[in-house]
């Protein structure tokens, strides 16, 4: 039943993902598709520029009006390929792309009524603007994507609704641009989807690449990389390592299942020590060390420390045997420019190593200074 469960769970995230995107999911959808996304509106452009070529082979005294709305294409195109280009705002670019493509209609309008016959080949042409969205603005999410189909074959409706253009089938359109419509709306979903599924699977392998497999805490690699991106963030690094005393005793006494089992309670009130901006890690074996976010001072990182000290010092209860365990911490507090974050670690590494040489079982900072 449970497997059950977390199948249906798995698929309900990805329908969320798909209907009700988080801002980083849309983000990263953006991001990804954005380039793709600019090179294809370009060559839709160019490719809708050159179409007055066929303008003049259907009515070449009609066309010779039609040249001018044809290069209108790519201007119109630009201020989206700019937005793109420029990564701005994606709710900024989904405005660029519907400007572009009611822009476009509009020019194909007046086309199609300079030319002869040009209602019927229209068709053609609005059929292709309902599918433009798989193309051009993959970018954006499912939601922005049906907004935009839905937009696009609205627009001839609403115009002929004017009366501004009175040669234009409105029920005939509707006919086949309303279905088209559905199936570009069907399309950006199963697209939407799968990009979906993509993304989720790769942040699980981001996860487990970025996880301790034993305890669930972040590993040496995670920790690195959150390390610099305090480092980059905030100018100052917080940093305590810790050492569990005599570990070795430990694994030979109760075994080394038994020394698992130890690590990951001992992770487990760690983690209920520090604050929620603090991010804890394990970088192997009994080595555990936690990166201070949010306030940084001499005053949070003793708080800290102490909390982590005590929780240690109650009794673990490991297959039915009560263990009563200490710790070393090193600590380091330094601003970015007093080091890279390797000489940081280092630091906090040989004080931690300075509390165990003046006797085991406490805190210290720098090691210069005396442990508690």
């Amino acid at each position: 039943m449970s497997e059950i469960s977390n199948v249906k769970s798995h698929w309900h995230g990805l329908l969320i993902s798909v209907l009700r995107p988080s801002p980083d999911f849309a983000a990263r959808h953006y991001d990804e598709h954005r380039f793709n996304c600019l090179v294809m509106t370009l060559v839709t452009a160019l490719a809708g520029t050159s179409l007055w070529t066929w303008d003049f082979t259907h009515d070449p005294a009609g066309a010779a009006h039609t040249v001018w709305l044809r290069l209108a294409t790519l201007p119109v195109a630009l201020p989206y390929m700019a937005a793109l280009w420029l990564r701005l705002d994606r709710r900024l670019a989904l405005v660029a792309a519907l400007f572009m493509f009611l822009g476009w209609e509009a020019c194909f309008f007046v086309i199609m009524g300079r030319i002869e016959g040009g209602f019927v080949y229209g068709l053609a042409g609005f059929m292709y603007f309902v599918f433009m969205p798989l193309l051009a603005t993959r970018c954006f999410t499912f939601a922005g994507n049906a907004a935009l189909v839905v937009a696009i074959v609205a627009f001839p409706e609403v115009v002929a609704m004017t009366g501004a253009v009175p040669l234009f089938a409105a029920d005939k359109y509707a006919a086949l641009l309303v279905p088209a419509g559905n199936m570009s709306i069907i399309a950006a979903f199963i697209m939407a989807w799968l990009y979906g599924a993509n993304d989720a699977f790769r942040q699980k392998l981001e996860l487990e690449a970025a996880t301790d497999a034993l305890t669930g805490l972040s590993n040496r690699r995670r920790f690195r990389q959150k390390l610099e991106e305090v480092a980059r963030r905030q100018g100052v690094v917080g940093l305590l390592t810790l050492d569990l005393d005599h570990f070795k005793q430990v694994n030979d006494t109760i075994g080394h299942f038994g020394g698992d089992e130890l690590l990951i309670q001992v992770a487990r009130r760690l983690q209920a020590c520090v604050r929620a901006e603090d991010e804890v890690a394990r970088l192997g074996g009994d080595e555990f060390a936690v990166i201070l976010g949010g306030e940084i001072n001499e005053r949070e990182a003793r708080l800290v420390a102490e909390r982590m000290l005590e929780a240690l010092e109650r009794p673990f209860s490991i297959s039915g045997q009560n263990l009563t365990i200490s710790a070393s911490i090193g600590v380091s507090i330094r601003p970015t420019h007093d080091g890279t974050v390797t000489q940081i670690y280092e630091i906090a590494d040989a004080a931690m190593y300075a509390v165990k040489a003046k006797g085991r079982r406490g805190y210290g900072f720098e090691a210069v200074k005396t442990a508690v």
